[in-house]
């Protein structure tokens, strides 16, 4: 009988995205890891907006415009902070292979931080721009 009783207030998950980054940021320490890959994940939601099948390309420049700003101010890795600024301004731009070859850097600038799954999750905004080419899987 015990079982049968449903908490009154129960939510269903909300879908994310990309969790696997989510997870990521959460499971990392303030100044272990933790402000490169929050910008890795700002930059790449703003990335999948503009190459992503909806095309929201002025959501997106908005977005980016504000997000290279606060990157500016706030991310401390100086590396990660040019890789992730530059993903905002192709963004910005409107260059879709520049989006990918940028958001290709800033993956491996903060590569010996991600994960297996998070990896994944980027690889298909990165695909075109790798030597070999191929097609992100959407």
């Amino acid at each position: 009988m015990a079982s049968d009783i449903r908490p009154q207030y129960l939510l269903a998950s909300t879908p994310f995205r990309f969790p696997a980054l989510a997870r990521l940021c959460g499971s990392l320490a303030l100044g272990q890891g933790r402000e490169s890959v929050v910008a890795l994940l700002l930059v790449t939601r703003i990335a999948a907006a503009m190459l992503g099948e909806q095309g929201l390309f002025v959501v997106a420049a908005t977005r980016a415009q504000a997000a290279a700003e606060w990157l500016r101010a706030s991310c401390p890795d100086r590396q990660v902070r040019t890789a992730a600024t530059g993903v905002c301004e192709a963004v910005i731009a409107g260059e879709e292979r520049g989006v990918r070859k940028a958001l290709l850097q800033l993956v491996a600038a903060t590569s010996e931080l991600l994960t297996p799954a998070a990896r994944a999750e980027l690889a298909p905004y990165t695909a075109l721009a790798r030597p070999s080419g191929g097609v992100p899987r959407r």
